[in-house]
């Protein structure tokens, strides 16, 4: 029988069946503690004997999410406030790079945009046209096209600790009673509340609560792949006259041509280049 990790808790698993069931405490057979270790979003095959689940074979990974380690991962929704706290383009950015690098979609969630419409409509404008995805999140009621987005998908929601993440879950599912806390008006930011993963089954989407970021490391990326396999940079490198191009100070580079027309926004550039610059220098 296939089934999907949806809790991990010590050596104990939870498993969603194919048939919709929750099944707790599942063990690892004893050969399987000697391979792969079995994380949150993989899928398994697992035996019963004598009324004990028993995870027997990990199946092949579509991806991996480094932090937090989730497996075959359809979307990453990135979530961010407008204000309180304020609207990052550069952990936007960042995480959009990381997201891509590992075959997921990345998806813009932009919450309290009533506070600034026109700050709203700049950061939807600037994304949407390079060809990401960026939905307009009210913390009091459901959206519908973003519901239509989570059905049927396996998805984390990553971002700035305090704009609503477990809020969000919360409003899908009143029942999950997710701890939430205040934005820390000192430093403008929220306060953790997540402290371990999980992939929650709600409106029939599997969704995980992510802790806030306060790091992000590029170091083990390969800078060839790199310049090659993010959205924004796809429509333009074929163009570029060198095969090998990192897009940085390379002549006839389409991508810089792209950011000079402002088809691709200065910012998402100026972070990929620092990016780039980051990884070399780890390598020196």
């Amino acid at each position: 029988m296939i089934g999907k990790v949806i809790r991990k808790i010590s050596n104990r698993y939870t498993l969603l069946a194919e048939d919709g069931r929750i099944i707790d405490d599942v063990l690892l057979a004893g050969k399987m503690r000697f391979n792969d270790k079995v994380i949150l979003g993989d899928n398994v095959e697992y035996v019963i004997n004598s009324d004990q689940a028993i995870i027997v074979d990990l199946l092949p990974r579509r991806n991996q999410l480094k932090r937090p380690k989730i497996a075959n991962v359809d979307q990453a929704l990135i979530m961010m406030s407008l204000k309180d706290p304020d609207f990052s383009y550069k952990l936007v950015d960042k995480l959009i790079v990381m997201i891509e690098y590992e075959e997921v979609e990345p998806v813009i969630i932009v919450s309290k945009t009533d506070l600034d419409p026109e700050g709203y409509k700049e950061i939807h404008d600037n994304y949407t046209k390079m060809g990401y995805l960026v939905i307009d999140h009210n913390y009091n009621q459901l959206n519908e096209e973003l519901l239509a987005l989570l059905r049927n998908k396996t998805s984390v929601i990553c971002g700035q600790s305090g704009v609503g993440k477990s809020s969000l879950l919360n409003l899908l599912d009143s029942s999950l009673h997710l701890k939430t806390q205040e934005i820390s008006k000192a430093l403008n930011r929220g306060k953790h509340t997540t402290t371990h993963h999980e992939l929650y089954f709600v409106k029939e989407a599997l969704i995980a609560d992510t802790p806030g970021f306060s790091s992000l490391y590029f170091r083990d990326m390969d800078i060839d792949y790199l310049s090659k396999s993010l959205r924004f940079l796809k429509d333009y490198y074929h163009d570029c006259r060198f095969d090998n191009c990192l897009h940085l100070d390379e002549p006839e580079c389409a991508v810089k041509n792209a950011v000079y027309h402002q088809k691709i926004t200065k910012t998402m550039y100026d972070d990929y280049c620092e990016i780039i610059k980051e990884i070399r220098g780890n390598r020196l």
